[in-house]
């Protein structure tokens, strides 16, 4: 646009130049405007494809922690079943006071490893497997005998898991 001072003095000369470089302005915005918005469409449909892919590969991972716990149930309600039909087996008869040997001999004899540290005003501590010693422990439980589980053991098992008990009952 060639225009000589004199005509960029007036008015109406200005206002043609500003609205002509307005319009330059606005069309270049615009185009501008719209490769943005192609950029950022491209983006969002990617973005939305990883998405998509994340959510599909969080509902499998939902399906099969569904599948599990269905299976645990249905191993749970096994092993109840089984428990329901298997008696409590008793570890003693009656209960006895000071019997030879008592509970810690009559639980060795089961083949569970017992450390006896009740002499030493300590504890019977009875280590084992833990479906074998389960109904052991309630069916002395249910004879008064109170028993604990320490998970972490204690120095006696070495820090091992075990039931412990302090009674002398037996």
């Amino acid at each position: 646009m060639n225009r000589n001072a004199k005509d960029l003095l007036t008015a109406e000369s200005l206002e043609t130049v500003f609205n002509e470089y307005t319009s330059e302005v606005v069309a270049a915005v615009r185009v501008r405007l719209e490769e943005l918005r192609d950029v950022y469409e491209e983006r969002l449909r990617a973005r939305g494809e990883e998405w998509r892919t994340e959510a599909d590969a969080l509902s499998e991972r939902v399906r099969k922690a569904e599948a599990a716990l269905r299976e645990l149930g249905a191993r749970f309600e096994a092993l109840k079943d089984r428990a329901v039909a298997q008696p409590v087996p008793a570890v003693l008869r009656e209960p006895q006071r000071s019997a030879p040997g008592g509970l810690a001999a009559d639980l060795e004899a089961k083949g569970f490893e017992v450390i006896d540290k009740r002499a030493s005003s300590g504890k019977l501590w009875v280590l084992g497997d833990a479906a074998q010693l389960e109904p052991i422990i309630t069916a002395l439980q249910s004879q008064g005998v109170k028993f604990g589980f320490a998970p972490k053991g204690g120095r006696a098992t070495g820090g091992r898991a075990a039931w412990f008990t302090r009674s002398r009952r037996y």
